[in-house]
């Protein structure tokens, strides 16, 4: 892309909705699962290390 098609781009479709919006929604969207993937992991080990004491 030469410097004219990037200033072409300004205040289009592209810029406004898709840089704007949906590439910091999806950042957000993506640290979201990503940390909550990471708690249940945590969760699930917690979980099953009483029920191990437990045996004989």
């Amino acid at each position: 892309m030469t410097g004219m098609e990037l200033l072409v781009l300004h205040g289009t479709f592209v810029d406004e909705f898709l840089i704007e919006l949906v590439l910091p929604l999806s950042i957000f969207i993506g640290l979201y699962w990503w940390s909550s993937r990471k708690e249940k992991k945590k969760r699930a080990a917690k979980a099953e290390a009483p029920a191990l004491d437990k045996k004989p």
